[in-house]
């Protein structure tokens, strides 16, 4: 099997033991700004002076280590559970018997599912709606076809609006 099809069921195995919490893949800016300050491996950093760009950088290096941190315990969870994690050796078909079976009772809420695949694709650099770089009807297609789920347009603007509110 392939390194993607290992990604995906850490992935998988991340977002069902964290919830909204799980962090995920990180956006290829995020890496190169984390990397850019130093603040892969969880050190302090210095902030650069404005305050949009400290926000920027001190999230981005925030998600790097948080990443680090949960990618990893998943790994070990899995090995400890007897799924070989080696990307040569993933057998999916394998996995997915044994995560239906696991995670039976912990399916995620639609409302989080919706959330994390909101906050993902915010993260990877869609900012949709009036003065972003995506259409906001674009944006909701995205979010349903990340999360798997069917809902209309307002569930996902009215979830977009509670996280930006929140953040």
């Amino acid at each position: 099997m392939s390194k993607e099809a290992r990604d995906k069921a850490v992935a998988r195995v991340g977002k069902a033991l964290y919830g909204s919490l799980w962090v995920g893949t990180l956006a290829d800016l995020e890496w190169e700004r984390a990397g850019e300050l130093g603040g892969r491996d969880g050190a302090p950093i210095s902030l650069p002076m404005d305050v949009r760009s400290a926000k920027d950088a001190a999230l981005a290096c925030f998600r790097t280590h948080a990443a680090d941190i949960q990618v990893g315990q998943v790994l070990r969870w899995l090995r400890e559970q007897g799924i070989d994690c080696e990307a040569a050796r993933f057998d999916a078909d394998k996995f997915n018997l044994w995560f239906k079976k696991a995670f039976a009772a912990a399916r995620i809420p639609p409302k989080e599912a919706r959330s994390i695949a909101i906050r993902k694709l915010l993260a990877e650099g869609h900012q949709p709606g009036r003065g972003g770089n995506i259409p906001l009807k674009r944006f909701c297609v995205m979010v349903r076809a990340e999360c798997g789920m069917h809902c209309d347009n307002k569930t996902v603007e009215r979830d977009l609006k509670a996280i930006r509110k929140a953040q």
